[in-house]
């Protein structure tokens, strides 16, 4: 099929201005340097630029950012074209769902702003930063993974622990009437009691 050969070929070679690792960096000291409105503005470009690419339309300005890509003329193909160029020109591990997960170039932009854009407040604690990586690492892994159901477990029980607040009478959360939890609730507190 003429499209699946365009789409293995473009995965294959560098996205046009991509430079590998390179690019990335340069990508996020260029957003770090702008202020919120201008990493918005930047991102949108790029997410239009490579729209217009895979397309083959003729500019990124043709590329109408509150457009739905379906509406675009994307495909399944497309989408994971698309995917591909964007993973290489940012870095980060994005699912081949995300063109549909984030259905227009603004939306897709904005996924890209939350996840490349340096923190705002310098308060701001830095175990977001490992939150973003485990996010990105479970993104990688395939759902048949028992790696991935593991610590999809673990971080259930985390979440469980770390939510709990104590009642008026100072008796744990998990402790209280387990009438009251839902189905995961028990089985978190299960899992986590057990350790299995």
């Amino acid at each position: 099929m003429p499209e699946a050969r365009h789409a293995i070929e473009a995965a294959q070679e560098p996205a046009e201005g991509d430079t590998g690792a390179d690019g990335a960096a340069a990508l996020r000291e260029e957003l770090a340097a702008l202020d919120e409105d201008g990493r918005t503005g930047r991102l949108l470009a790029l997410v239009r630029g490579h729209v217009a690419a895979v397309l083959h339309y003729p500019a990124p300005e043709a590329v109408d950012p509150g457009r739905p890509f379906k509406e675009l003329g994307f495909d399944s193909i497309a989408a994971v074209e698309l995917r591909n160029r964007l993973r290489a020109a940012t870095g980060l591990s994005l699912p081949t769902t995300v063109v549909f997960d984030y259905p227009t170039p603004e939306a897709l932009a904005g996924c890209l702003l939350a996840q490349l854009a340096p923190e705002e407040s310098a308060t701001a604690h830095p175990g977001l930063g490992h939150l973003d990586a485990l996010e990105a690492a479970l993104a990688g892994m395939a759902a048949e993974d028992p790696r991935r159901t593991g610590l999809v477990k673990r971080l259930q029980g985390l979440l469980w622990k770390y939510t709990a607040t104590d009642d008026e009478e100072g008796e744990p959360a998990d402790e209280q009437d387990l009438a009251a939890a839902t189905a995961d609730e028990v089985f978190a507190l299960i899992d986590r009691e057990l350790g299995t």
